[in-house]
């Protein structure tokens, strides 16, 4: 037979037109009498090794692999012309012998009387099997192909086999005494067919039953399973908010002892509940293929200052050292050189330049400044008088040899002073407590000092006293009291923010409110749901246009092009604080000193470790009276 196609082709093609399986029944047996026999037994060979007339041949090895009989077993079905529609009974045994495969069927007439008479008869006595092709060779010595693995997927009685030798005889299994009362060959048996429905459908009907309560049952697994971990999940979301809570409140040291036991009995879970579509858990990413990524250097850096030791040493630092090196830990000899630096000081680069980013994310007021680079802790800027004019000279003073001596007329340029001052945010933390508490809920920890340092820096900025070492940065709403621009809102009469209110703030600033690109109302949240309430605001609250949206964090409205901002670091709603400020970005200048560090350092005397995150800024006021606040009243 000449091939036309190679082998892998064929076993695709061959593979394509598999068998399916179906849903598992067996019908049993109905009756024993010999004139209404329900059942008969066959036996024969399904399958042998010789060449069939698909010029195929499938070896006794083929069927003696367990794999190829184990998903049959499952659900023997028999039948009639590999027509799917058509089962006529079940393999009661299945042996490979003599090469080839050798079975033992059951069939049942109520499933099909023609055939079933058709076998008794005699016309019907050959077996062909259904499968699914897995492998096969061609033997050039007897022209075929040799299939070598196959699934078993059904076996059918046919009236002409692709086999052959795939015959089978008929079994008289009932009793000596009965075979005498058995019918000539060829009348046919007189059978209630009422009685057979019956049987049929009542064993049907108890089949599934049985599958609908087992269905149940495995429902009512998935329903328990699916509760339970919801309540996980719930209880592990609270657990998360109540260390955070907890850090805000009480400190690192304070929250790892109080939920150590639970952090380490809830592990996977609290991993989880801190895992983003955006940003992997450490431990997670540790897990991951490749090169060490950003956030795995920064969490090493960070877990390296908290518990005082070098970036590499902690067990998680060591894991990512040999992971960016690709270093094979199991086999010493293997060492191939990454394209990733190893270096610790390159990892707290990293670190402080990803940390720095997150903090700026949470400001809302500081991003407004106009800021610069400071050189040293202290700058001296040039100041150019605003409201200074030029002068004339008279004609006959320009022929004196003094003409060009200098006049003081208020045009000298004068100097502002900008000083840094240092903001730290600082955790103590037990020296016994483990690496692997810590590890857990270190991006917690991390949020936690992005937030403190982000709040606290705003906050400064807002309404610093400018007049204590523990509050040396004088805010936007000192530089309004001290200039006498202040509004007042009466908490006893029920005073709200409204459009006008801020209108009316916005004349105090005189020349510096003119330009409405260059002021910017901020305002508490009490004002703000004040403004929500005002029917003159309600359309500035409508910032659905492309091009009119805003990037700006807390910016929440425009009007009359000046930004309106939410902040909520304003103080409460009290007699003497402030809920709004209209200010002139422009005249006020941020400088920094030095980026965000983290550093940490030994406290014998408590047996801990402290943490310290500290920064280095200032603000600067450049003309008086370019702020304006409205501050509560009785």
């Amino acid at each position: 037979m000449p091939i036309n196609k190679d082998i892998n082709a064929i076993l695709t093609e061959m593979q394509d037109k598999a068998i399916e399986f179906g849903n598992t029944f067996e019908i049993k047996a109905v009756g024993t009498d010999s004139a209404n026999l329900e059942e008969i037994t066959i036996e024969g060979f399904a399958s042998t090794s010789s060449k069939d007339r698909s010029w195929d041949i499938i070896p006794g090895t083929a069927w003696a692999d367990p794999e190829a009989r184990a998903n049959y077993l499952t659900n023997p079905i028999v039948l009639a012309f590999h027509d799917h529609k058509q089962p006529i009974g079940t393999c009661e045994s299945l042996e490979v012998k003599d090469g080839g495969l050798f079975v033992r069927i059951k069939l049942v007439r109520s499933l099909n009387e023609k055939v079933f008479d058709a076998v008794r008869s005699g016309v019907l006595k050959s077996f062909s099997v259904g499968f699914r092709l897995l492998d096969l060779e061609y033997d050039q010595d007897t022209d075929a192909f040799i299939l070598t693995k196959l699934e078993l997927m059904e076996i059918s009685v046919v009236s002409v086999p692709c086999n052959p030798e795939a015959v089978f005889q008929v079994i008289k299994s009932f009793k000596v005494s009965e075979r005498n009362k058995m019918p000539a060959e060829n009348n046919t048996p007189v059978v209630d067919q009422t009685l057979v429905a019956k049987a049929v459908q009542e064993e049907l009907s108890r089949i599934q039953a049985q599958k609908d309560a087992e269905a149940a049952v495995l429902a009512e697994k998935e329903k328990e399973k699916a509760a339970i971990a919801a309540m996980v999940k719930e209880q592990t979301a609270s657990l998360v908010e109540d260390i955070k809570k907890s850090l805000d409140t009480e400190g690192l040291a304070s929250t790892i002892a109080k939920f150590q036991e639970q952090i380490q009995a809830q592990k996977p879970e609290v991993i989880a509940a801190q895992t983003t579509s955006k940003m992997q858990h450490p431990v997670n990413a540790l897990a991951n293929q490749g090169p060490v990524s950003d956030t795995e250097k920064s969490a090493a850096f960070l877990l390296s200052r908290i518990v005082r030791k070098d970036v590499f040493g902690t067990s998680y630092g060591a894991a990512l050292k040999e992971k960016a090196a690709g270093f094979d830990s199991s086999n010493a000899a293997v060492h191939i050189p990454g394209a990733h630096t190893v270096n610790s000081a390159d990892w707290e680069t990293i670190f402080v330049t990803s940390f720095w980013e997150d903090v700026r994310r949470e400001l809302v007021v500081e991003p407004m400044f106009r800021s610069m680079t400071m050189t040293g802790a202290v700058v001296r800027l040039p100041k150019i008088p605003e409201q200074a004019y030029a002068s004339y000279i008279a004609v006959d003073d320009l022929k004196t040899t003094d003409s060009t001596a200098p006049v003081d007329n208020g045009n000298r340029p004068t100097e502002i002073i900008l000083t840094a001052h240092k903001l730290s945010a600082k955790d103590l933390i037990g020296n016994e407590e483990t690496e692997d508490t810590i590890l857990a809920i270190l991006p917690i920890i991390r949020d936690n000092l992005v937030r403190r340092m982000a709040r606290s820096s705003d906050r400064s900025l807002l309404r610093g006293v400018g007049a204590t070492a523990a509050d040396p940065i004088k805010g936007l709403v000192q530089y309004a009291i001290d200039a006498a621009h202040t509004s007042s809102l009466s908490i006893g009469a029920g005073d709200k923010v409204t459009a006008l209110g801020l209108q009316q703030l916005r004349r105090k600033l005189g020349v510096y409110g003119i330009r409405p690109s260059d002021v910017v109302y901020i305002v508490s949240t009490e004002a703000y749901y004040d403004l929500l309430e005002d029917l003159d605001m309600r359309k500035f609250f409508d910032v659905g246009s492309a091009d009119r949206a805003t990037m700006l964090a807390g910016q929440v409205a425009n009007v009359n092009g000046s930004r309106i901002v939410v902040s909520d670091e304003f103080g409460t709603k009290a007699v003497g604080n402030s809920c709004a400020i209209v200010v002139n970005m422009r005249n006020y200048v941020l400088g920094n000193l030095r980026t965000l560090t983290i550093k940490s350092e030994e406290k014998i005397e408590s047996d801990a470790n402290l943490i310290v995150a500290t920064r280095r800024f200032g603000m600067a006021e450049m003309e008086a009276g370019g702020v304006a606040a409205l501050r509560y009243v009785a």
